[in-house]
């Protein structure tokens, strides 16, 4: 079972099938995938942390007042802060690491690519205006 760590920069699902979702792993000099879903790493990170999710999204919600798509601080003295693209019970949903972030590209049809600082970069379907609101929000914690 993977844990988040800090070489980790996103956990991007993978959709096989209708209920078989898997992870592809990216990490500062590594991918790779693994037979867990991205929400399924988070929860089980913030255990191995010393929180629950439920607590760590409660911590959020008390710093900052952010109740919908709340970023989460799975470990803040290792600077672990990751917040979601999208809802966390949507199956598209793909957390990314606040840390590792270098710049984004809107496309002309409306996607995004993200590029990490290693140069790392991937498309996803979130609008720049709702991937820059996530990214400002995780920096209030």
């Amino acid at each position: 079972n993977y844990v988040v760590t800090k070489n980790t920069m996103a956990l991007l699902p993978v959709i096989l099938s209708e209920k078989k979702i898997v992870t592809r792993v990216v990490e500062m000099n590594d991918s790779f995938f693994v037979f867990q879903k991205p929400l399924d790493i988070i929860e089980r990170s913030c255990r191995k942390h010393g929180s629950s999710f439920l607590g760590r999204k409660e911590g959020t919600k008390e710093l900052t007042h952010i109740t919908h798509k709340a970023p989460i601080a799975i470990s803040p003295a290792d600077q672990l802060y990751f917040f979601p693209t999208y809802s966390y019970s949507r199956k598209e949903c793909a957390w990314l690491s606040h840390f590792y972030i270098e710049s984004n590209k809107e496309l002309k049809d409306g996607n995004l690519i993200i590029r990490f600082i290693n140069g790392f970069a991937v498309k996803l379907e979130i609008s720049k205006t709702s991937f820059e609101n996530q990214q400002n929000r995780t920096a209030k914690l």
